[in-house]
């Protein structure tokens, strides 16, 4: 009889631990969020992006490398299923953070405002894409 209570309180013992871990599991990911490296990587490895006189009107972005253009850095992350991804960092905001912009096609080639300005795709394809600076 000794035995069969002694075998049941591992069994609750190994239960509860088990969901004491899963518990600990959950907050951790819950407080750590769902990141992913090959997004922020950029901002690693990345040159400073070189500075456009704000007189050009058209940009030749290549895929991957930003320009900044009125005190917006403009990333290219190219194309797929009929949108165009753009990344775009508000230097003023914070020069950190990338805010992803998925701009289906149509609208990209009759224009488009990122953060107040206006601009839209003359040519693309999946390692460029050509932007013109619009009237506001």
């Amino acid at each position: 009889m000794m035995e069969r209570t002694q075998t049941k309180k591992w069994w609750v013992v190994l239960f509860f631990s088990s969901a004491g871990l899963l518990f600990g599991y959950f907050v951790y990911f819950l407080a750590s969020g769902i990141t992913d490296p090959a997004y922020g990587q950029w901002l690693s490895n990345s040159q400073p992006a070189p500075a456009v006189a704000q007189t050009d009107d058209s940009f030749l972005l290549p895929k991957g490398e930003g320009l900044v253009v009125d005190r917006l850095k403009i990333i290219y992350r190219g194309a797929e299923a009929r949108a165009i991804n753009i990344d775009l960092v508000l230097m003023d905001l914070d020069g950190q953070y990338a805010y992803r912009h998925k701009i289906p096609i149509e609208d990209a080639k009759r224009g488009f405002f990122l953060s107040g300005r206006r601009f839209r795709v003359a040519s693309f394809n999946s390692q460029k894409v050509l932007l013109m600076r619009g009237p506001n």
